[in-house]
């Protein structure tokens, strides 16, 4: 009886969101059990599941600093929202334009993220 190749892995091997949705106990119970049984026979998707952790835990020991926002690129938003905000498109947010500046570390977990994403991809 030949296994039909999970979804995302028209290689017959486990995909790299496969491998973290399972890491993270995502799949049904079903799906799982499968994807088990597969890693148990497959050295290939053994190994990128051993990066996908070694990736995890090096991203997790990472001393994340909040980064403040450029000011040329904080301007940047500001002009767009006060176009839109002209042609009527967005309801102003004026009480609101400095919170997301004074939360810098949304640029920080953005860095953190693209990072995670190249790590994993190589």
């Amino acid at each position: 009886m030949t296994q039909e190749p999970p979804l995302g892995a028209p290689t017959g091997h486990l995909d790299l969101e496969t491998l973290a949705d399972l890491e993270e106990g995502l799949l049904p119970a079903d799906d799982a059990a499968a994807h088990q049984a597969h890693l148990a026979t497959c050295a290939q998707c053994r190994e990128r599941q051993a990066q996908l952790r070694t990736t995890r835990t090096q991203l997790a020991a990472l001393a994340v600093e909040p980064m403040p926002m450029p000011a040329a690129v904080a301007d940047r938003i500001d002009a767009a929202l006060a176009g839109a905000a002209a042609t009527g498109t967005v309801v102003p947010m004026e009480s609101r334009r400095r919170s997301w500046r004074s939360h810098p570390t949304a640029a920080g977990l953005g860095a953190a993220a693209a990072a995670a994403a190249l790590i994993t991809a190589v």
